[in-house]
C-alpha cells in the first residue's frame, strides 16, 4: 500500500512539473515574439482579442492559457500554436505520445495535445484529441482558408459544422472548411480519439 501511494505521488509530481514547464515555455515564447515584433501588450490584445491582464499573466508564468486562448493568440499573431512549444526545425521527427504537449482545455472530458516538438511548417500543425463519453468541444471559426483534416482512431466522432451534423466512425478520415465554427462531440458510451491536422493558407 505504501509503495502504491509512492508511485501515485510520483506520477502526480511529474504531471505538476510538466504543467509548470509548459506555463514557463509558453510565457517566454509569447514575450520573445512580442519583443521581436516591438508590440505592446495592448497592441497584442487588439490583434488577438485576449485581455492585456491575461497576456501579462501568461508572460509572467502565473497562468497557463487554455486551447481557446492559444488559438486566439496564434491566429492574431499569425503563428502556429506549436510555436509556443516547439524547438528548432529538424529534417525528421518521430512523434511519440509521451512527447506530446498537453494543452489546457476548459471542456470537461476533453484532452488536447500538440503532437510535434519542432516547428515543421508555418502552414500546418497536428493535434491529438481524446473525448470522454458524452463530452464535447466547441471550436470558433479559424482564419479564412484553413482546412481541417480529421483521422478518427477510436470510437465515433460527431461533428457539427455550419449547421450540419456528420458521423465519423473509427478508421475513417474527413476534411472540412475550418473557417466555420464547429463542434466535436462524443455521443457514445466509450471514449473517442482522433488526430486533427490543421492546414493554413498563410
Amino acid at each position: 500500500m505504501i509503495r502504491l501511494f509512492s508511485i501515485v505521488n510520483k506520477i502526480h509530481n511529474n504531471i505538476e512539473k510538466s504543467a509548470v514547464m509548459i506555463t514557463e515555455i509558453v510565457g517566454t515564447r509569447l514575450l520573445t515574439l512580442r519583443q521581436q515584433r516591438q508590440l505592446t501588450l495592448q497592441e497584442v490584445s487588439t490583434l488577438t482579442g485576449v485581455s492585456t491582464a491575461s497576456l501579462n499573466n501568461i508572460e509572467r508564468h502565473t497562468t497557463s492559457p487554455s486551447i481557446d486562448t492559444l488559438w486566439k493568440i496564434s491566429s492574431g499573431l499569425a503563428v502556429p500554436i506549436n510555436y509556443f512549444f516547439a524547438t528548432d526545425p529538424v529534417d525528421f521527427e518521430l512523434a511519440k505520445p509521451a512527447d506530446f504537449h498537453n494543452i489546457a482545455s476548459e471542456d470537461a472530458g476533453v484532452v488536447v495535445q500538440s503532437v510535434f516538438n519542432t516547428i515543421a511548417s508555418n502552414n500546418f500543425e497536428v493535434f491529438d484529441f481524446s473525448l470522454a463519453s458524452q463530452s464535447a468541444r466547441q471550436s470558433a471559426a479559424h482564419v479564412p482558408g484553413t482546412v481541417e483534416v480529421l483521422i478518427v482512431k477510436t470510437g465515433t466522432l460527431t461533428m457539427q459544422i455550419n449547421g450540419q451534423t456528420f458521423q465519423i466512425p473509427a478508421g475513417t478520415m474527413t476534411k472540412f472548411n475550418g473557417a466555420f465554427a464547429h463542434e466535436y462531440r462524443n455521443d457514445t458510451t466509450t471514449d473517442t480519439s482522433f488526430v486533427s491536422l490543421m492546414i493554413y493558407n498563410r
